[in-house]
């Protein structure tokens, strides 16, 4: 192996652990620290240096995968914050959906507004079902779940 796939392998993991802290899921869940391991012990033998350097490599890689899993983790919760500012907007757009096409769309897409609470790789953390002639809505971080329907506001429960 050789630097250029060390390179492109932290890369891929930064990513990976950007990716994972958006989903929200708080620090308590395993898959962060397991793909970080792996990380740990696999992008320092990329590169044919003294051990010395293949733990400064590792320590260097953990810093960077803890810092990218925490922007990952801002993005979710300023998604999150969004919404329990601006979600109620969005069942404003389904009564008025509702009332000019007899439904409620099948989809938010459908609703052809910007959806708050959207996080940068992932998009919305709203969760919509349908019926013709009812909705459930909801968002959620890994402690509180938000959820509304036609008839109630949206109110948390843990």
């Amino acid at each position: 192996m050789n630097k250029t796939t060390g390179i492109l392998l932290t890369i891929l993991f930064l990513f990976a652990s950007f990716w994972i802290g958006e989903a929200g899921k708080g620090i308590f869940h395993l898959t962060p620290y397991m793909i970080g391991l792996i990380g740990m012990v696999l992008i320092p033998f990329q590169v044919p240096k003294k051990w010395k350097y293949k733990t400064l490599l590792s320590v260097a890689f953990i810093l960077l995968y803890a810092v990218s899993f925490y922007i990952g983790n801002l993005s979710f919760y300023r998604a999150y914050n969004a919404c329990i500012e601006e979600a109620e907007q969005v069942r404003v757009e389904l009564s008025s959906y509702k009332t000019k096409h007899g439904n409620y769309p099948v989809a938010l897409n459908d609703l052809n507004i910007p959806l708050p609470c959207s996080r940068c790789l992932r998009g919305t953390i709203l969760e919509y079902e349908s019926t013709d002639t009812d909705y459930k809505i909801r968002f959620s971080d890994w402690l509180v779940e938000h959820v509304a329907t036609e008839t109630q506001p949206f109110i948390a429960h843990k």
